[in-house]
């Protein structure tokens, strides 16, 4: 699998030489070096020292982070390479309200996000909860006398002390918090600067910490047993306390660190030395990590990038809100902030099962995050398979070893280090034996890439004639064979099922030349190899094979995508890797190609040329089917081509 890499450095040698952006797979760094100290600057190079809450504005394009040791509140400018800066804040520990750049902070943990573009601070070292204007670039003090207390009234009048967790219910205009120390649940109700406490010494939650709003409910974990309740409120009611609300358990999720939710999923960060995150769907289930080379992140986290979760203390995860189940989640120990996608929302129970959007992939989500190119990558098994060693298949279960994932992780990496604006997601949907790799695409490919909003349809061609079919299912009214089997049909006298036209003349010609025989009810034709090398019974052939995947081209044509474009079909043609005779087929399907007409990639050439350095790329006997490192060379391959025949948006000149 490492093989990507290394074609990479081939391809790419001078490093010194490039600019650099955000990469974009499953778990990307979004900024800091790693090393603690206070310097803006580009992502990769920016420093935090224990960075600790986030929050994102509302339309996702600036992520604010709390950077406790700095005392300082940071900004990554997600629409600008992630580039960072100081906002407010200096080294200096102090408490000053007033304008940003005079304002002082002293270990800032937490930030919310609130309509009219402020931020909600908890300043803990000056134990107060403070605003951020961000259009009038101001500070002022909400809550808080920099004393510990419990006790009720006007926000600046009253002690606070230590807050684990805050969120904004937009219903009341409050902000509510936790105090686990005080066993309680509070609430500042922003127009009036009233502080109450909702509950204190409650049974159901004796250590209230992480606490999330979704959908105008209130989600609260307890600390210890990492018991979560979903809290609904109740209208018109006179006080707010523990019977205000509607209580659902949603069961335990172990110490949990915070809470946050997309597409109506509520996920946790915990103290877990094997399964940090956990999604409440609606009891907890672990979120498996996964690495972009296959395999899960199974060891101690204790060497990774979520070893923080192992400090039981507060941490911070935002949801973007342009990307469904996407998070960004900040590393106080590591002093970085990383981002993380959960796509693996559906257990697809089952060798190659279609998922709940019609795909042999990942759920993504319906709606295209901004910036992002989509390709659906359409062909049979050798898509989707790997291969183990001899003739044992296995499907891998994450998906991340095929053609699909490895292309995307070669085109975002690329993408990333040429400081390209465009990031690409390449989906997939395959379909194995028994289903017409020409056919059924028609059938069913168009609604999904409208669903999907997909930009480019990429047809992988496995040279694997099966277009016999004309004489086993019912034609349509746009000559084609129908989309399933008719059991009747089938029933029926073998003359009878030779349709008018095209599919006849191929019959006769066949004949003819005594390349196809009938034995009961079925034809039994000669091999592919043989059949081509009449030029009439090829063209044939070729006109009855390209009729679907034109039929294809035309629907997909006159869909647009969100952009406005209309959709596109490219084929590429991916040939045997094991050692097979191909020259006689290759006019059949070079014609085809151009029958069909627009972009197509011949990796005939290049597999031929490169299969005896790479052997093997495939099982030795069987299907033929790619192992992972035979996935990752035809990645790069067609990568390669896709990039050089300017198929993709992949130049500079966009920038």
């Amino acid at each position: 699998m490492k093989i990507i890499l290394f074609l990479i450095l081939i391809w790419f040698p001078t490093m010194s030489c490039w600019a650099l952006s955000p990469m974009q797979s499953f778990q990307d760094l979004v900024a800091g070096e790693g090393t603690d100290g206070l310097k803006d600057g580009p992502f990769y190079s920016a420093l935090f020292h224990s960075p600790t809450g986030l929050a994102l504005n509302s339309n996702g394009s600036k992520l604010y982070v709390a950077d406790r040791e700095n005392n300082c509140i940071r900004v990554v400018d997600l629409a600008a390479g992630n580039y960072v800066s100081t906002l407010t804040g200096c080294l200096e520990a102090g408490y000053l309200d007033g304008p940003l750049s005079k304002a002082r902070w002293n270990g800032p943990i937490g930030l919310i996000y609130l309509p009219g573009d402020r931020l909600v601070v908890n300043d803990t070292g000056n134990k107060r909860i403070r605003e951020i204007d961000l259009q009038e670039k101001t500070v002022q003090t909400l809550a808080g006398n920099g004393q510990t207390g419990l006790q009720d009234g006007k926000g600046l009048q009253n002690p606070l002390g230590p807050i684990w967790s805050m969120a904004y219910l937009p219903a009341q205009d409050s902000v509510y918090f936790t105090q686990p120390d005080f066993k309680a649940l509070r609430r500042l109700k922003l127009g009036s600067g009233e502080v109450s406490t909702v509950f204190s010494e409650e049974p159901r939650l004796p250590r209230p910490t992480a606490l999330f709003v979704m959908d105008e409910k209130i989600y609260i974990a307890e600390g210890d047993e990492g018991q979560v309740y979903e809290l609904i409120p109740h209208d018109k009611v006179e006080k707010i306390d523990a019977s205000a609300f509607d209580w659902v358990s949603l069961g335990k999720g172990g110490k949990i660190l915070c809470l946050a939710g997309s597409d109506g999923t509520l996920y946790a960060l915990r103290t877990d030395e094997h399964f940090p995150l956990v999604r409440f769907s609606p009891q907890a289930t672990p979120v498996g990590l996964l690495t972009v080379w296959g395999g899960p992140i199974q060891d101690s986290l204790s060497g990774t990038f979520f070893k923080d979760v192992l400090s039981p203390s507060p941490m911070a995860m935002v949801v973007d809100p342009r990307t469904p189940h996407k998070f960004y989640i900040a590393h106080p120990l590591l002093n970085i902030v990383t981002s993380f996608r959960d796509l693996c929302l559906t257990e697809r129970g089952g060798l190659w099962n279609l998922n709940k959007g019609g795909l042999t992939d990942f759920d993504y989500p319906f709606s295209k995050p901004p910036g992002v190119y989509r390709i659906l990558l359409v062909g049979d098994s050798h898509i989707m398979t790997i291969a183990g060693q001899g003739p044992t298949l296995s499907v891998f279960k994450a998906n991340m070893e095929t053609l699909a994932k490895r292309m995307e992780l070669m085109l975002n990496t690329l993408a990333a280090m040429e400081d390209l604006p465009t990031r690409f997601e390449v989906l997939t949907d395959g379909r194995v034996a028994g289903e017409v790799l020409n056919l059924w695409p028609y059938y069913s490919v168009p609604a999904i890439a409208q669903k999907y909003d997909i930009d480019t349809v990429l047809f992988c061609l496995t040279p694997n004639y099966t277009d016999y079919v004309y004489f086993l299912r019912p034609l349509t009214k746009e000559g084609i064979p129908s989309e399933k089997d008719d059991p009747e049909y089938i029933l029926k006298p073998i003359q009878d099922r030779i349709p008018e036209g095209l599919p006849r003349r191929f019959i006769e010609l066949c004949q003819a030349k005594n390349l196809v025989s009938i034995e009961g009810n079925q034809f039994h034709f000669s091999p592919l190899a043989d059949l081509v090398q009449d030029s009439q019974i090829r063209k044939c052939m070729v006109d009855l094979y390209s009729r679907p995947l034109k039929l294809l081209k035309e629907k997909l044509a006159s869909q647009k995508t969100s952009g406005g474009h209309a959709g596109n079909l490219d084929i590429c043609l991916i040939p045997w890797a094991k050692f097979y005779p191909f020259e006689k087929e290759k006019p059949f399907w070079e014609d085809v190609l151009k029958e069909v007409g627009g972009p197509s990639t011949d990796l005939s050439d290049l597999l031929t040329a490169f299969r005896v350095s790479f052997y093997p790329l495939s099982e030795i006997d069987g299907n033929d089917h790619y192992t992972a490192e035979g996935q990752g060379l035809i990645a790069f391959v067609l990568t390669q081509e896709l990039i050089r025949q300017k198929l993709f948006p992949f130049s500079s000149s966009q920038k």
